[in-house]
């Protein structure tokens, strides 16, 4: 075995925590930017509804990666069927089944069987 394949104790049990604590917790990203003013701040109030200023903000990918032994786990990764999106592990399609656990969309077809894909590398 080599050293890179080997890690110490220390090393073994921050990846075995963050791994148990990502076992059933859905990943949030933080808000960036600067914070928001208030309801009744002046600057909202002026703004037109014409405005591009006043337009909805489109809601953000979430980019944090489930590590990869709890990913890999083979346990309660179940499909379920969901709204359309883009299938997160080959770009290609669109799909409505999404895993439970990991929370991502991926093909469920006769096609293409992303979940097993995604699930198994």
């Amino acid at each position: 075995m080599s050293s890179k394949e080997t890690m110490n104790r220390r090393q073994f049990q921050a990846q075995l925590a963050s791994s148990l604590i990502l076992v059933n917790v859905t990943l949030q990203t933080p808000k960036r930017g600067r914070p928001s003013s208030g309801k009744g701040s002046p600057a909202t109030q002026t703004v037109t509804s014409g405005s591009p200023l006043n337009a909805q903000k489109r809601p953000s990918k979430r980019c944090a990666h489930l590590p990869l032994d709890v990913r890999n786990d083979l346990v309660a990764h179940f499909p379920r069927k969901t709204g359309r999106g883009r299938c997160r592990h080959c770009n290609k399609g669109y799909t409505n089944t999404q895993c439970r656990k990991c929370d991502v969309r991926l093909c469920f077809t006769d096609d293409r069987d992303c979940f097993w894909d995604f699930h198994h590398q």
